[in-house]
């Protein structure tokens, strides 16, 4: 935690669940034993131990939006030091530390909370000091007391501790963890149940489990909702060892311990971390005696039960729930209340995959939307964005056409060194109403960057490039569209040119619904971001030129020149060709093999063949239809080759890093 609002959004996680696991613990009071009733708050201490917004998730995401709307209002009229107004509530740690100086408000009321923190650590120090010295000053137990310690270990297979007798003691308790200490009163014979109840808090590490609960006693000293649960806590863990005494003892014995506990609801004990006593108060005592009064065994059915409920709470009381949906609308004012909300939100809402900030990026230039942009930009942007909210245009008054609602797609996917990847985000649209162009398509190009950013944000690296495409639509063309990889060679009959370009893309298409099902035919396309998306499909095309050299008299004795290629996972890897000579058929075009190979012929005249490039279109899936997490990996190499009339002149291998 590095600003009060971290300890905020800390400490609102911490005390939800609380509130949850209390409400839970009531209605079960009678139907679980007091194992589970303490035992559950363990889930609430991994809660406790792990920072608030971890994955990006809330056990209440609404209730954690308000908060860093309230953040963002106060902050941009503070200027402070530690806290960021743009800055998602993010608790790195949940201990707290400083960073500079402080400068606002807020600076300072963290740190009155660190100093309340060192306060109460220091005071559970010094009480644990202070009781310590106590003990030093006992004598050892007598005879007589150390014959029913003796006797007690005996009878119920216990380990003993060290003992000592200090006078004026109204109870007896254990304190220490490394060197434990049992304590009794001087002047009186120690009961068995007493000495049972001690020794079971020994044995079962109580004490060590009274530090952990008072570190985080100190680290909430100001939320008094969970001084509250703190002090239940301790009264669960002095039921479940009196439930652990009463499983040892027998009929008349029981009602004896509970009226050991009675003579106790006045007497004061011991509140040092570090310790166990029977005695905790007479509030508190008046509880256990209750669940003495419903003791029994419960069967060994329920500790099934118990676990099972364990489980279930674990994984949503840990990492809760991912922050609430991107709003698809766009905002009236960027000073109303639901503009502030939901760029809070977008800023709290990550993008957990690749796929998912390249989709929510790319509709938030689609449709204007500043808090899609929110959740798929850098953090250094975020106070940007609500500044310029009002000059945020779509991408259709930017670009001065219509693109295609939601048609996009995602061009030459390639990992970068660090871990990033860059890419080409392409939108299309029709070209007929153009002044500049009168037929065909025209492609929106923006070169882009995804990093990991607290979650996946994307960057552009320029402007946008318009390039007019074919009268259809194919993104599978690398010699109109940028190609991820394009390399020369020359050869003994002429000059090779191989290209590259994968398309990966995200599934945004949506079942129409009517009225009558055998109508169900169409679709929609969805204008809801998908920041968790994956990709489903992840289309390769290759293009293979080759520009036959040759004097005039050389070239005029080819009547068909036909190329095969194919695609090597690795430089060195044999090529296995789909086709061969039988295959080649004059002016056959497009053959793909399901290996990705390919071949074309073509038959021209000499007085054509001056300075003509013969072309090879291949094309092959990744995987279609399946979640594709990261880019493939594209192939190293090309095996080429040639033939001149169906004879075989030479077989090239271009090399993706050939210079």
């Amino acid at each position: 935690m590095t600003s009060i609002w971290s300890f905020f959004a800390q400490t609102l996680e911490v005390s939800l669940l609380a509130a949850m696991l209390l409400l839970l613990k009531h209605v079960l009071r009678d139907k679980l034993s007091p194992r589970w009733q303490y035992g559950i708050w363990n889930v609430l201490a991994l809660r406790a131990l792990l920072p608030a917004g971890l994955f990006g998730r809330f056990l209440l995401p609404q209730v954690s939006v308000l908060l860093e709307t309230a953040k963002s209002a106060a902050e941009n009229l503070l200027f402070s030091n530690y806290t960021n107004p743009y800055a998602p509530l993010h608790t790195a740690a949940p201990l707290p530390w400083v960073n500079g100086t402080p400068k606002s408000v807020t600076d300072w009321l963290f740190l009155v909370y660190i100093a309340g923190v060192l306060a109460c650590l220091l005071r559970y120090a010094l009480g644990y000091i202070r009781l310590r010295r106590i003990l030093r000053r006992g004598t050892p137990a007598t005879a007589g007391q150390q014959a029913v310690i003796t006797q007690v270990c005996e009878r119920y297979s216990l380990k003993n501790c060290r003992v000592v007798a200090i006078g004026g003691l109204p109870s007896a308790f254990v304190c220490g963890i490394l060197r434990p200490v049992l304590a009794l009163p001087l002047e009186t014979l120690p009961d068995e149940k007493v000495i049972l109840h001690e020794l079971l808090h020994y044995r079962n590490k109580d004490a060590l489990q009274s530090v952990l609960w008072s570190l985080l006693r100190a680290l909430h000293w100001c939320n008094p909702f969970l001084r509250f649960v703190f002090n239940q806590i301790g009264n669960d863990m002095e039921s479940l060892c009196d439930q652990r005494v009463l499983e040892r003892l027998q009929g008349e014995e029981r009602r004896e311990y509970g009226g050991i506990l009675l003579a106790m609801t006045n007497e004061r004990y011991p509140r040092a971390p570090g310790t166990t006593s029977l005695s905790n108060g007479g509030k508190y005592i008046s509880q256990r005696i209750l669940a003495i009064a419903r003791f029994k065994k419960y069967p060994r059915g329920m500790a099934l039960v118990s676990v099972c409920i364990g489980v279930v709470l674990l994984l949503p009381a840990l990492f809760g729930a991912s922050a609430v949906t991107l709003p698809e609308t766009s905002f009236a004012s960027e000073d109303s209340f639901a503009f502030s909300y939901g760029m809070a939100g977008a800023r709290l809402r990550r993008c957990t995959t690749l796929a998912g900030a390249l989709d929510t990026y790319a509709k938030g230039l689609l449709y204007a939307n500043p808090a899609y942009l929110a959740a798929a930009s850098p953090l250094s942007e975020q106070a940007k964005l609500v500044s310029d909210y009002k000059s945020i245009i779509s991408l259709s008054e930017q670009l001065g056409v219509t693109p295609f609602e939601s048609e996009y797609y995602i061009l030459n996917l390639a990992r970068q060194p660090g871990g990033s990847f860059t890419a080409h985000l392409v939108f299309f649209c029709s070209d007929a109403d153009s002044s500049e162009y009168n037929q065909g398509f025209l492609y929106y190009i923006l070169p882009i960057t995804a990093s990991r950013d607290r979650g996946w944000r994307v960057t552009p690296n320029g402007d946008f490039e318009i390039i007019k495409g074919p009268e259809r639509t194919s993104f599978f063309d690398p010699s109109t569209l940028p190609s991820e990889m394009s390399v020369s060679q020359q050869c003994k009959t002429g000059l090779l040119n191989v290209s590259y370009q994968s398309c990966y893309s995200v599934n945004n298409r949506e079942q129409t619904q009517s009225e009558i099902p055998i109508l169900d035919m169409g679709y929609n396309i969805s204008r809801t971001a998908k920041p968790d998306a994956k990709f489903d499909s992840a289309d390769c095309v290759y293009y293979v030129t080759f520009l036959p050299m040759g004097s005039d008299e050389e070239l005029a004795k080819i009547d068909m020149v036909s190329l095969i290629a194919c695609p090597l996972k690795g430089a060195d890897e044999i090529p296995h060709f789909s086709y061969d000579e039988s295959d080649l058929r004059v002016n056959s075009r497009g053959m793909n093999g399901s290996d990705g190979s390919s071949f074309q012929s073509r038959r021209l005249s000499f007085d054509r063949w001056k300075g003509n490039i013969i072309e090879l279109e291949g094309s092959y899936d990744y995987r279609q239809n399946t979640a594709i997490k990261t880019p493939e990996i594209p192939p190293e190499a090309y095996a080429v080759r040639i033939y001149f009339d169906k004879v075989l002149q030479e077989e090239v291998i271009v090399r993706r890093n050939a210079e």
